[in-house]
């Protein structure tokens, strides 16, 4: 769930009700085994990171979560960034550029499992080749280059995909990225980032888009490499 730890200042209205506390109900519905039918259930949460590098979960809270993720990307609420700073695309690219390194390079990064749909311009899909095309490769090979070195994985993100065509899919700002993270040697994980259950993911979209990055299993983040952090 998405987190905002009430031990953080500056919370917003949209983010106040949803603490620790509250996550945390959803972990006690779990069997103390966190096995359901067979399948081990790991607990974790999106937490969020604002443009004063503030890490929205204290670090006292952290071991209450298997997994812990980070965007740097949700830069439609103002609580995460002032609209001032991402007032047109060339400024968008440059805060979505600092924040990430500012992320990779935070005290507590070694706790965070992987970067929540990074590079992302807020839910302004449309938005997203325009943006990212600010960004240079030369930049994204000293980011991912960063994460790696800091054992952060690279979430692939299910919303992100969904409407594309895959023709689109083929030219996209997004293939150029994560094929730079894969040269990079990132790990990857993947999130749906699914608000309804109702909502139709699309995976043979996504594995299509995945073949063209030339990602595959051996990429992935595995349970016993995440949980030692």
């Amino acid at each position: 769930d998405h987190l905002w730890d009430s031990k953080i200042p500056g919370v917003s209205r949209w983010y106040e009700p949803q603490n620790v506390e509250h996550v945390l109900w959803l972990k006690k519905e779990l069997p103390a085994s966190g096995v359901i039918d067979g399948i081990q259930v790991l607990f974790g949460c999106e937490t969020d990171f604002t443009y004063e590098n503030k890490l929205c979960l204290a670090e006292e809270n952290m071991d209450h979560f298997d997994f812990i993720l980070v965007p740097h990307s949700h830069t439609h609420m103002g609580v995460i960034v002032p609209k001032e700073q991402i007032a047109d695309s060339p400024s968008h690219a440059k805060y979505l550029m600092s924040s990430f390194l500012a992320l990779v390079n935070h005290p507590l990064s070694h706790r965070i499992t992987s970067i929540a749909h990074p590079f992302i311009p807020g839910t302004n899909h449309a938005i997203c080749d325009e943006v990212q095309s600010y960004i240079p490769d030369s930049y994204f090979r000293e980011a991912f280059q960063a994460a790696k070195e800091k054992g952060i994985a690279i979430e692939v993100n299910g919303s992100c995909f969904i409407a594309r065509s895959e023709e689109n899919l083929r030219n996209c700002e997004y293939r150029r990225i994560y094929s730079i993270a894969k040269e990079c040697g990132c790990k990857f994980t993947y999130g749906s980032d699914n608000h309804s259950c109702l909502s139709d993911r699309k995976l043979p979209i996504i594995e299509q888009f995945l073949s063209y990055c030339n990602i595959d299993d051996a990429d992935f983040l595995r349970v016993e490499d995440f949980k030692r952090r």
